[in-house]
């Protein structure tokens, strides 16, 4: 039983709009997660720094495991972000092909591996995020080990 053309449409229209949610839920925890974590080093520094500890290298390890979690959950995120956009095009071009296949007996698959698909979106733009976390971290870690112990003599 092949499907009418307007079911078709109606399904490939909801599966995108599932994708466009998706994506935009990824992001958003990239988001979230990278400014959260990286928020999260700044105030454990200024609660460690307000206590007895004085032990610089505890703090760059805290600060290299929040970092170590920053690119972990950036990687497996950019990962899961890569195979919806691999479905957003699979579904962009079943839609294309909806005219083609209007009197086929081809059975009608939605649902089919999207691991050949080239997403023509990259999110390039999001690499900054980890970059620019990484690059503030550091540099507080640097300025507790360096700058502060200076102070504190003075």
């Amino acid at each position: 039983m092949t499907l009418p053309l307007a079911l078709r449409a109606d399904i490939l229209k909801t599966l995108m709009l599932e994708d466009r949610t998706e994506i935009r839920t990824i992001r958003l925890a990239l988001y979230h997660t990278v400014s959260f974590v990286t928020v999260s080093s700044f105030v454990l520094a200024a609660f460690l720094a307000n206590s007895q500890l004085k032990d610089y290298l505890f703090y760059a390890l805290i600060d290299a495991l929040l970092l170590l979690i920053i690119w972990v959950v950036f990687v497996r995120l950019m990962g899961d972000l890569y195979h919806a956009r691999q479905c957003q095009k699979l579904r962009e071009r079943l839609v294309v092909a909806l005219d083609a296949t209007e009197g086929e007996t081809d059975p009608f698959r939605p649902f089919q591996s999207a691991e050949d698909e080239i997403p023509t979106i990259t999110d390039a733009e999001l690499k900054w995020l980890p970059i620019l976390a990484t690059v503030a971290i550091t540099a507080k870690v640097v300025i507790l080990a360096v700058v502060l112990p200076h102070l504190m003599k003075a």
